[in-house]
Formats: C-alpha cells, sequence, structure tokens
C-alpha cells in the first residue's frame, strides 16, 4: 500500500485554493457526480481568531459562488 501524503489529499480530497480553483474543482465534481443541492462548508471553531475564516466565507460567498451558478 502506497503512503498517502498531505499533498495527495490536498489535491484529491480537500477542495481548497483560490477562489478560481475552488470553483474549478467544485465544478469538477459537480460533473463527475451529476450535481447536489447543497454544499456544505467545514469550520472550526475559529472564536480565537475569526477573520481569516469570515473572508473565507466572503471569498466562498462572494467569488465561488457565483462561477457556479
Amino acid at each position: 500500500m502506497a503512503d498517502v501524503t498531505i499533498d495527495d489529499i490536498v489535491e484529491k480530497v480537500w477542495i481548497v485554493g483560490s477562489p478560481d480553483t475552488v470553483a474549478e474543482k467544485l465544478s469538477a465534481v459537480c460533473e463527475a457526480t451529476g450535481g447536489w443541492g447543497t454544499t456544505l462548508v467545514y469550520g472550526h471553531d475559529y472564536l480565537d481568531d475569526v477573520k481569516p475564516w469570515n473572508y473565507s466565507l466572503q471569498l466562498l460567498t462572494e467569488e465561488v459562488a457565483p462561477k457556479m451558478a
């Protein structure tokens, strides 16, 4: 069995990256699966530093979501 690296997970499992990259990955998954009704965003407790989390959600709603419409 081959070792799984963090690069493998980032590339093949997680949907992370710039807004363009995230939109491309989501579009590819949507095409491969026939689509879905809702996208869930997995989050953690970001109370210690909420600004990066809020910025990520802002990018998702303002830049990624419109490309998926």
